[in-house]
């Protein structure tokens, strides 16, 4: 099973990304700038875990992240509004 999970390189998104991999699914994690997630992603890499860019504010980034996932689960807050990145 593949899970694409959208801010899956944050405090929350981190911890449900480890469980899911720990119960054998495959994660695939939205993000906007995938360097900078696999910097934060601490120790969230390996065959089971991949990185794709794309927003969820933006319908068309989201056409190739969804394609051959089977859920999407979303851990993206909105506290920032409509602009600039978590500190």
């Amino acid at each position: 099973m593949t899970i694409l999970v959208a801010g899956g390189s944050g405090t929350l998104g981190r911890q449900l990304v480890q469980r899911l991999v720990a119960q054998g699914s495959n994660v695939r994690i939205l993000t906007r700038d995938p360097t900078r997630a696999r910097l934060r992603a601490q120790g969230l890499v390996g065959p089971h875990v991949e990185f794709c860019a794309g927003d969820v504010r933006d319908p068309h980034s989201l056409v190739s992240a969804t394609a051959g996932v089977n859920a999407v689960v979303s851990a993206v807050h909105g506290l920032l509004g409509t602009g600039g990145d978590s500190p």
